[in-house]
């Protein structure tokens, strides 16, 4: 259940019961070893993932949140808020072209695409292949993703440098729902 409950996103460790006690907490105190050794897992992963997103090492993010990591948004938003940073560029000292935002998109985090659109994330920003988060979510099959930013984008059929638009994307891969998502939106 703990597994389920991380990979959809759930806030177990931040979230606190009525005596102000995580579920890391009462695992420890009822020395659930496994239990244990999974949110202690989770945390340091998920903060290891705010630390890349912070300080821009968005080649190391991509591996944590490809990998399942789900980021703890209340996390994110703590260390973003007592800092300058920007979610639009993308990092020089990375192999990885993507902005932070299709990062999220192509790694299904629909938690921290939200996070990133309320702080002004810029949804039309490109790759060097000429892909915008849309077109990320869309090959990848992300339909709760390409949901959120459908209510930013005014480009939908944006081509890339192929030619291809996010509708284009969903088709090549065999994603149905986000094709008929996209078309959807397009009448």
């Amino acid at each position: 259940v703990a597994e389920l409950l991380i990979s959809r996103g759930s806030d177990v460790l931040q979230k606190k019961d009525d005596h102000d006690l995580s579920a890391l907490d009462h695992a420890t105190e009822w020395r659930h070893e496994a239990l244990t050794e999974l949110l202690t897992k989770h945390m340091r992963s998920s903060e290891q993932a705010c630390q890349a997103a912070l300080s821009g090492d968005l080649e190391c993010l991509t591996q944590l949140l490809e990998g399942g990591v789900c980021v703890d948004t209340r996390s994110l938003v703590d260390l973003f808020e007592d800092s300058d940073a920007d979610f639009n560029t993308e990092s020089s000292a990375s192999r990885v072209d993507m902005t932070l935002l299709s990062i999220a998109c192509r790694a299904d985090q629909p938690q921290m695409v939200q996070f990133l659109l309320s702080h002004k994330a810029d949804v039309s920003l490109c790759d060097a292949g000429g892909r915008t988060a849309l077109h990320h979510a869309c090959a990848m099959g992300n339909i709760s993703v390409a949901k959120l930013l459908l209510f930013r984008c005014r480009e939908v059929l944006q081509q890339d440098c192929d030619g291809l638009s996010a509708l284009d994307h969903a088709k090549a891969w065999g994603h149905e729902d986000v094709r008929d998502l996209l078309t959807r939106h397009i009448r």
